[in-house]
């Protein structure tokens, strides 16, 4: 029998494939390298799968696996020495157009790309962006054979979940969904495709909740966390557990919450793990202000904020500050709360999270309406329309600002009712892009 193919060898050990008078199982007991391959896709299934060189470092014998290691390696130093100038900062790499350069045409720019997407989530999502879009461009570009088994499905798998995730930071959820479908269908062009599936469904479910779609949510999380358990990968398995906790949240199950958040919380202690702790003491801190337990939640919001601020992590730091004024607004401690609103809206803006800084400046106007303070709302709707035009964000949502902001200029003035519209509207836009404003009926 002639050697089976990278594919059939695939489909054999993805079948579990074990019967002596099968042909692929009779030629796997003569063919040592045949055999090697499907020990190697054996091997796939309980790794992080697409970790190529630790993966292969492992085979070196195998001489198709031993040339993919050197490719690898070879790729990943070309990448390191072509990206070096371009990646200083982010005014060179858009300069630089790489995507209309074949010399960066290699799987190696492609994963160093992603890397620094996900390096750059946190703290500016929207170059991450410009990172994962050129990913998946590369990825994309490259033959169908650039790897053995197909594997380039899985790179290109990767560079467009690092897409859609960069866009999930920016709450574009439309385009996070559809990046994500994509995703899905490179990894599903290879057998061994569960666990990226699943970390697909993962941040599927992320984006699901931010749209309250939570029962889909909750499907797509648990179905991602029984994949994580079954490959005994404990940190994806948490991570799961942290983003059910976080459906529950957002469907107002504030004790089922917090119930998970604290066993997180336990088992980051145990394991001196400081951004998992940082995230565990953030959920339970906003599931205590679900429960109006304003004192747990200021202790650990203040402890969170000590974390992400030794860890760097910006954005989180502000949605802190942004709770942070909201217990003070319901204290009623309304200087502070302004505080708080004005730095967070400001950091928002810096990272051109600019959806963000408008909701964080609707609650900032909401305190205004109790000082009746008529021309302070005034300048800030002014000034929300101007930042939106700068930007060029010439959409519904400059249209529902505008609005807004005629509404401040006119006689019956902005209400705490119609500051709730503006703020559901600019969520729902975030979901779905291509919605129309339509100026609500006055409540009467």
């Amino acid at each position: 029998m002639k050697h089976p193919s990278d594919d059939q060898l695939a489909a054999y050990e993805a079948g579990n494939g074990d019967c002596t008078d099968d042909p692929i199982g009779m030629h796997l007991r003569v063919c040592a390298d045949c055999a090697a391959i499907v020990d190697f896709q054996h091997g796939l299934r309980h790794a992080d799968v697409w970790d190529l060189v630790a993966i292969l470092e492992r085979e070196p014998e195998l001489p198709q696996i031993a040339a993919m290691k050197v490719q690898v390696s070879d790729e990943d130093a070309a990448a390191e020495s072509l990206l070096a100038p371009v990646l200083k900062n982010t005014l060179r790499f858009v300069y630089a157009d790489i995507t209309n350069k074949d010399q960066f045409y290699n799987g190696g720019v492609v994963r160093r790309l992603c890397a620094t997407a996900m390096e750059m989530l946190e703290r500016q999502p929207l170059h991450a962006l410009e990172f994962a879009v050129a990913a998946a461009t590369i990825a994309d570009a490259l033959p169908d054979d650039y790897y053995p088994s197909r594997a380039v499905f899985g790179l290109r798998g990767r560079a467009w979940k690092a897409r859609a995730n960069a866009l999930r930071y920016l709450n574009r959820y439309g385009e996070a969904l559809a990046a994500l479908d994509e995703a899905e269908r490179r990894f599903k062009e290879i057998t061994i495709n569960e666990l990226e599936i699943a970390t697909v469904r993962y941040v599927r479910a992320s984006v699901l909740a931010s749209g309250h779609r939570f029962t889909e949510a909750l499907v797509e999380v648990r179905g991602a966390a029984d994949v994580f358990r079954s490959y005994e990968n404990e940190q994806r398995e948490v991570d799961a557990k942290m983003l059910e906790g976080t459906i529950h949240y957002f469907s107002e199950n504030y004790g089922e919450a917090r119930a998970i958040f604290e066993t997180i919380l336990a088992y980051a202690n145990v394991r001196e793990n400081r951004l998992l702790e940082a995230r565990a003491r953030h959920n339970l801190a906003l599931a205590a202000i679900g429960e109006e337990d304003f004192k747990s939640a200021r202790t650990g919001l203040v402890q969170a904020q000590e974390c992400y601020a030794e860890l760097g992590l910006h954005t989180e730091h502000l949605r802190v500050t942004w709770a942070l004024g909201r217990i003070e607004r319901e204290e009623g401690n309304t200087a502070r709360a302004k505080a708080d609103f004005e730095k967070a809206r400001q950091g928002f803006e810096q990272l051109s999270m600019l959806v963000d800084a408008a909701l964080v400046e609707l609650d900032y106007i909401g305190l205004l309406l109790g000082d009746h303070n008529v021309r302070d709302i005034r300048a800030r709707s002014e000034r929300l329309v101007r930042v939106f035009k700068a930007a060029g964000m010439y959409t519904s949502a400059l249209t529902a600002v505008s609005y807004l902001n005629d509404v401040a200029h006119s006689p019956s003035g902005v209400t705490a009712w119609l500051l709730g519209r503006i703020r559901a509207f600019l969520m729902e836009l975030q979901r779905d892009p291509q919605l129309l404003f339509v100026p609500p009926a006055m409540s009467t």
